[in-house]
């Protein structure tokens, strides 16, 4: 949408007002907000231009909603009643709420779903009712959160919370892309060959990092650990058989 001159300014002074907090590391990275609200001033569009698309944010404005009504519960230690629409379905899940997390413009809830006492993680966008209960809070004593993202690919749950020493052997067509898009921040690229190079990740497993690496097809193999690299081959058993199977509409 075009852009007012007024909402121009507003935009302009929210950027000058982000850089005066750029030393502040503890507030995340506000180069990159900067450099978004710069983005979309610059790219104002003419009436009926067609010089750039931004990501989607229909998701993200779905469940913003709800924002200020999850944090109130987390930091009150409230436990709260979700009732998730998928598609046209229903279904509702008592959450002890323990933490937000944006990732790829959407927000998740991390947090103990009652009476299962199982972590699990709920897309904001999904949420269509929160309702208050009135049930003892269980608090966190498994996760600190600053430690688990550190090591998290995506948003997903892994198996376990401890991180794994990851090896993989990456194709040379594909190892400069790694090396401009990594797979995670701790990957590290070494013995660098005509036919490739090593991959070396410390990342908790989850279906998110299996999802990364099954992307790359062949070009990218799981070396270590052994049950990392058994899981891969499912996948690509399961998808492999797939094929096989013939599909009548």
């Amino acid at each position: 949408m075009q852009l007012s001159k007024p909402d121009i300014d507003n935009l302009t002074e929210v950027a000058n007002t982000l850089r005066q907090y750029r030393q502040y590391t503890h507030l995340g990275d506000i180069n990159k907000l900067i450099e978004k609200v710069e983005a979309i001033i610059a790219v104002n569009p003419k009436p009926n231009s067609n010089v750039a698309a931004f990501e989607s944010a229909k998701r993200l404005a779905k469940g913003i909603t709800w924002l200020k009504q999850i944090v109130d519960a987390v930091v009150k230690k409230t436990v709260i009643e979700l009732s998730l629409k998928k598609d046209e379905t229903i279904t509702h899940t008592v959450i002890h709420p323990y933490f937000l997390k944006e990732y790829h413009n959407e927000w998740y809830l991390y947090g103990l779903e009652d009476p299962s006492n199982d972590f699990i993680v709920v897309p904001v966008c999904d949420i269509a009712a929160i309702s208050p209960q009135i049930i003892n809070f269980i608090e966190n004593e498994k996760y600190t959160f600053a430690d688990y993202f550190q090591y998290l690919v995506g948003t997903n749950p892994g198996d376990s919370i401890k991180p794994a020493n990851v090896t993989l052997k990456a194709n040379a067509e594909i190892v400069e892309r790694l090396r401009q898009h990594p797979i995670h921040s701790s990957q590290l690229i070494n013995d660098m060959g005509q036919d490739g190079a090593i991959i070396e990740l410390k990342v908790i497993v989850n279906s998110d990092l299996i999802e990364r690496i099954l992307r790359f097809g062949t070009k990218l193999k799981v070396e270590t650990p052994d049950k990392l690299r058994k899981m891969v081959m499912t996948e690509l058993k399961s998808a492999y058989e797939a094929y096989f199977q013939l599909t009548l509409f």
